[in-house]
């Protein structure tokens, strides 16, 4: 194809030239060649159109056994890297002494024992044991009847094969913590050199969220594909072929570690439990939920071969022992010796009740401990008189000790990111990945709007009116200029606002990174071939009627637009130097979520820039082309700057600008400032947030759910933020308000009175 270039260029350019040649009638020519060049041109477009629909349908090669090695061995290691600092982060790695949950197997809902260990076909997968530091389960026990949950994958999970393992328990017992244990150590076994016995076959861990799944809507398949390229966008890296996400699925080298079952619809679980045992036949499963959760997800739907395991509550005994540990002062030894002394002569207490799972354990050690004089004294729960009141004071004071409602900038600022915690857990509607860059789509898209154009108007708006006034325009011209330049940035914006399907909220897009780097030698002659020959036949289009010298400023500035090139993300229309440079964040086998903002910012950027000064400087070899004629009307670089913004705007606005315009939008819209990249930095260091591969999500769902009622409570107290009246019964109850009188001004977010 690449030898018929040049005579293509040839031709075209002889076929444009006489084209515009007839339109001009600069030179007579014979009448029958009238009609030869518009038939060409016919041809030629509906060529075009031909070609590029067949290379629309071409399939991409799917990815070979070779690169789906390759590539599961990438998922290993990135899942290894990013759940065991998660896990350490947690107080549940290698290193840490966490709370001792044991389990159970349920008899009622699951398998008989001896169809686990013992059923014909060679169920059970024999290999060598290997020494563990982890408690060691109850002697004299049989295998797979109890056991403690940091030896679950040596006791049970790596002996079975076909059955799915599910994990029950109620709320803060322990699930979600059980199966990210289970899940590093699978994935360390997925790392081991080929040789060892223990890594034959074993499946890479892939954690999957199923809040956010419509089981009627999408197969299980499409959305464990796009939770693993969500979380491991290497995965989409060319180097691994097309697909290669699907790949690992279809031929069983993932096994399906499936978080909160309970956490769908109601109306969605039993359709979810069907699809999953109809879907992942062959997969390995590892299943959370709740009691109520599963029971109801059965009555629509079962598991073929379920191993069911129930975690028990924390014995007083060993929540004595946890919270009596490692403190610093005897004032906090004494006040913990009051509580745990209770705990252990009032076992049925609801003090104890609540104690009894680990997450409000782990909750009460971060929210009263401390120095001297700086907490309460955690004896104050022995006088709640529920077990919901306990956990509420637990997690509203954890939120307190986490961000303390001190005065200064400091304080303000923490009430603030508290009240935007609490905006984000309600806007995530039940669903628990927090993806950063929807949350554009949670402002409206009015306000929105309001502060793009002012972002992107005002400053290109400012710089065409200078270029005027400098090269000594007119006071009116500049006014004009400027009025222009704005109104072009404003359409600009409106188009990629409602290029959506709804028109009351923007499309989200995923962030696209950018690879600033020089082109390889292959990537030059791409781009020498498509720089060189649309140049070649405009430049001679043009000489033709305006003469030599107009022909080549032409073909130079359409040949710098080729070769900087452009990136419509929208479009997925990607040419030039950054079109080469694009990357969907694909070469970091394990990004972050603040990584994948800086990236998207900086692309954003770039293009914006990139089309400011290509469009002033083609718009000025235009004017020094064709010399504007005293009295009429120019084309000149102002006039460059503006369409080069609007069209920088319409091809690179991604969503980490978008989200940093929604900060200035929520703002206008009466809301306290707030940089939700710091936001989510501060909420990662002080344990209220959690990464998942590139998204966000709250340490527990009962905290996310928390907060969401906070926000509920303060909407329901009206526009006037009015104080919300304590319970009759006098306890301190989860609510939160936003006093503090003026409009943007730090006030306090009060999570004490509940």
């Amino acid at each position: 194809m690449r030898r018929f270039l040049l005579p293509l260029a040839v031709v075209l350019s002889a076929v444009l030239g006489l084209a515009v040649n007839l339109a001009s009638e600069t030179i007579p020519l014979p009448p029958w060649l009238g009609w030869a060049p518009w038939v060409a041109i016919v041809l030629l477009l509906v060529a075009i159109v031909v070609v590029e629909g067949r290379r629309g349908r071409e399939e991409p090669q799917l990815s070979a056994p070779e690169q789906v090695t390759e590539a599961a061995n990438m998922l290993a290691q990135a899942t290894v890297s990013q759940w065991s600092a998660q896990a350490d982060a947690q107080g549940i790695g290698t290193n840490a002494d966490p709370v001792r949950v044991t389990w159970h197997r349920d008899h009622q809902r699951s398998l008989p024992m001896h169809e686990v260990f013992g059923a014909p076909g060679g169920n059970v997968r024999r290999v060598p044991r290997r020494r563990s530091a982890s408690r060691r389960a109850p002697a004299g026990d049989q295998p797979g009847e109890q056991g403690v949950v940091t030896r679950l994958y040596v006791d049970l999970y790596r002996r079975i094969q076909r059955q799915q393992l599910v994990l029950l328990g109620p709320a803060g017992s322990g699930k979600t913590a059980t199966m990210l244990i289970l899940l590093i150590e699978a994935a360390k076994e997925c790392v081991r050199p080929a040789s060892a016995p223990e890594r034959a076959d074993t499946p890479v861990p892939v954690w999957v969220t199923l809040g956010g799944w419509n089981p009627d809507e999408r197969s299980l398949l499409d959305h464990v594909v796009e939770e693993m390229e969500t979380n491991f966008p290497a995965l989409r890296h060319p180097r691994y072929g097309a697909k290669v996400a699907r790949r690992l699925v279809e031929h069983k080298r993932v096994a399906l570690f499936l978080d909160g079952l309970d956490e769908m619809p109601a109306a969605g679980q039993r359709a979810a439990l069907t699809r999953i045992a109809r879907e992942a036949a062959g997969l390995r499963i590892v299943l959370t939920s709740r009691i109520e959760g599963y029971d109801q997800a059965r009555a629509g739907g079962r598991l073929p071969r379920p191993v069911v395991l129930q975690l028990d509550k924390v014995e007083s005994e060993t929540a004595v022992e946890y919270l009596r540990r490692g403190h610093d002062s005897d004032r906090q030894r004494r006040f913990w010796h009051r509580l745990t002394e209770h705990l252990l002569s009032r076992p049925d207490s609801p003090v104890a009740e609540a104690f009894a799972t680990p997450l409000i354990l782990s909750l009460a050690r971060d929210a009263f401990d401390g120095p001297d004089g700086d907490v309460p004294d955690p004896a104050e729960l022995i006088g709640l008189t529920s077990v919901a009141a306990v956990k509420v004071r637990v997690i509203g004071q954890f939120l307190e000790r986490a961000y303390p409602s001190g005065s200064g900038r400091r304080g303000g600022r923490d009430q603030r990111h508290l009240f935007y915690l609490s905006w984000l857990a309600h806007h995530l509607r039940g669903r628990r990945d927090l993806r950063w860059w929807e949350i554009p789509t949670w402002i409206p898209i009015r306000d929105l709007s309001i502060a793009i154009c002012t972002g992107f108007g005002l400053p290109t708006a400012v710089l065409a009116g200078a270029y005027v006034a400098l090269t000594g325009g007119a006071r009116s011209d500049v006014l004009l200029t400027s009025l222009g330049a704005f109104l072009v940035a404003a359409a600009a914006v409106g188009f990629v606002l409602t290029s959506s399907p709804s028109a009351s909220v923007p499309t989200p897009t995923e962030p696209i990174g950018m690879d600033l780097r020089w082109p390889t030698r292959a990537e030059l002659r791409t781009l020498w071939l498509a720089g060189s020959g649309p140049p070649l036949v405009v430049g001679v289009g043009v000489g033709l009627v305006l003469g030599p010298f107009a022909g080549v400023i032409s073909g130079l500035a359409l040949m710098g637009l080729l070769i900087v090139g452009s990136s419509i993300v929208r479009a997925n229309v990607t040419f030039g130097l950054l079109g080469i440079w694009l990357t969907p964040l694909a070469d970091s086998p394990a990004s972050t979520p603040d990584g994948t903002f800086r990236a998207d910012r900086r692309r954003t950027v770039v293009t914006f820039s990139s089309a400011v000064i290509l469009g002033g400087v083609m718009f000025a070899l235009f004017n020094v082309a064709d010399p504007p004629r005293p009295g009429t009307w120019s084309v000149g670089p102002e006039s460059g700057i503006v369409i080069g913004a609007a069209y920088g705007v319409i091809t690179g606005l991604g969503p980490a600008v978008l989200t940093g315009f929604g900060q200035v939008a929520l703002l206008l819209h009466g809301r306290p400032p707030v940089r939700f990249p710091v936001l989510f930095r501060e909420a990662l260091r002080r344990q209220v947030l959690r990464q998942a591969g590139v998204v966000y999500q709250f340490r527990h769902a009962e905290l996310q759910d928390h907060l969401a009622a906070v926000y509920q409570r303060r909407q329901d107290a009206g526009p006037a933020r009015r104080p919300l009246a304590p319970e009759s019964d006098g306890e301190t109850v989860a609510t939160a308000r936003w006093s503090g009188g003026q409009r943007n001004r730090p006030g306090r977010l009060d999570l004490g009175s509940i």
